[in-house]
């Protein structure tokens, strides 16, 4: 008797097997990163991140990340993400093209562009002035801007004037950039990119760098144009320029 009821009893355990493992949650032992949800074992990732747990970057969408505050430049640059794949996105209201990623400028952590020129042709402003705006290097742009603001020019379409009194994205603290941060704003913007995704006209650009009370530099971006044409060069102050601001964040 015992006999006859063992392949029943065998079927009721496999049967129970079968029903309790397909009630089982699939995701129980799943943790997704960065905010995704598990959905039937898989990952469901917020948009920029990718992965088998989301736990990767996905470098396709991290204008995603910035528009959604999920991360911040550094926080990128720290996870492995390459500089090239970070400069050129819009953050804080505008082209990152520098980061200060070995802490070499106090207080500055990156640099962002303004989304456009505030002019295709106008002049550096203080002819025959000699103002003392004769930084060069990173982090002296707003400096040499403030010297430009005191030397008692009067024509509000200047190029310093126009930097200083843009208000973009809330933020009112643009400045005319020094030749090196225009140098950098050429190489991760426009020479290290497959387009002028900054949208950079053919003109040359006014730097915020003093060469003498007649002449400041100026930089040509769109280079590849006319290889020829030099890096900077000083141009007299009453010629006219193209203006591309800077902030820094």
């Amino acid at each position: 008797m015992l006999k006859s009821y063992f392949p029943f009893v065998v079927l009721v355990f496999l049967s129970f097997m079968l029903i309790s493992s397909s009630c089982t949650d699939p995701c129980k032992d799943i943790v997704c990163d960065n905010g995704g949800v598990c959905n039937e074992g898989n990952c469901v990732c917020l948009n920029g991140y990718t992965g088998f747990n989301c736990e990767e970057i996905d470098i396709f969408a991290i204008q995603a990340l910035f528009d959604q505050g999920l991360e911040t430049p550094m926080s990128l640059y720290e996870k492995g993400v390459a500089l090239n794949d970070i400069y050129g996105n819009i953050y804080e209201g505008g082209f990152l093209f520098f980061l200060d990623v070995n802490d070499d400028f106090p207080g500055l952590e990156g640099i962002i562009a303004s989304p456009e020129n505030l002019s295709d042709s106008t002049f550096y402003g203080c002819y025959s002035n000699l103002t003392g705006a004769t930084g060069i290097a990173v982090g002296e742009g707003p400096a040499n801007t403030q010297k430009l603001i005191v030397c008692g020019r009067t024509n509000e379409n200047d190029a310093a004037r126009l930097c200083d009194e843009l208000v973009a994205n809330g933020k009112d603290d643009w400045f005319l950039p020094a030749r090196e941060e225009m140098d950098l704003m050429y190489k991760n913007l426009f020479k290290e990119k497959s387009s002028n995704i900054a949208g950079f006209t053919n003109v040359w650009y006014w730097t915020s760098t003093e060469k003498d009370e007649y002449e400041a530099y100026r930089r040509f971006i769109v280079r590849d144009i006319d290889p020829s044409i030099p890096d900077a060069q000083p141009m007299d102050k009453q010629f006219g320029a193209g203006v591309r601001a800077a902030r820094y964040f």
